[in-house]
């Protein structure tokens, strides 16, 4: 499994000692940028667990560098550090997307918590993501007419009525919607329904599972 990386923004030595000793115990990398400018010069968010900005010390605008982030359809959870009494600053953050905003001075217990949460939401897209794949790759094995078949299937017609609609013989149908469903590993009619609803959807629902039974080669 990649190692997670967590991207920091700041060069807040308390901050980073905080993270140091806690994301070596969570098995994750750590980087460090003096600015938003050099954040994404190194294009700092590539496979990124969650970024880390403190709107202080992070150049021009760190909120700038969220939004930036946001605009390129950056997947990484985004804390923002900023001071106890920046209201406006918080809100803004909260409102482009950031998984939380934490006052300075930085309570070690907040950081951490947060810091879990945002591995938690990686660790669940990078599962959507594999399930994505594995979706993909399956549905590339099918040939134009089995799948033809299946989105038929998947309609809720019958064989006979499939066979009539593409004038074929039933036995042909059969062969088919057999063949496909093999390819996919799914053994059922609910399978194959739940599977295919998956395919059509751009992302699988985190809350759904595909079984160790329905991903066997």
């Amino acid at each position: 499994m990649i190692q997670p990386l967590v991207s920091v923004v700041d060069h807040d030595p308390i901050v980073l000692n905080m993270l140091e000793s806690a994301l070596h115990q969570r098995g994750c990398g750590l980087r460090t940028y003096s600015s938003g400018e050099e954040f994404l010069a190194a294009d700092g968010a590539s496979a990124t667990a969650c970024i880390i900005i403190d709107v202080d010390r992070s150049g021009s605008d760190g909120l700038e560098l969220q939004a930036r982030l946001v605009a390129t359809g950056c997947e990484s959870a985004i804390i923002v550090l900023t001071t106890h009494e920046d209201i406006s600053t918080s809100v803004r953050a909260i409102k482009a997307g950031a998984l939380d905003v934490l006052g300075k001075p930085i309570q070690e217990a907040h950081l951490l918590s947060a810091l879990d949460e945002a591995l938690r939401l990686y660790a669940e897209q990078s599962r959507v993501r594999a399930l994505r794949s594995t979706i993909e790759h399956r549905l590339g094995t099918l040939t134009a007419r089995e799948r033809q078949v299946l989105d038929h299937v998947v309609a809720g017609r019958l064989n006979k009525q499939i066979a009539a609609e593409l004038g074929v013989v039933e036995d042909t149908i059969k062969m088919h919607r057999s063949r496909a469903m093999r390819k996919l590993g799914v053994r059922s009619l609910p399978d194959l329904v739940r599977f295919m609803l998956r395919a059509s959807r751009n992302d699988p629902s985190p809350n759904e599972t595909i079984s160790s039974r329905q991903l066997r080669v």
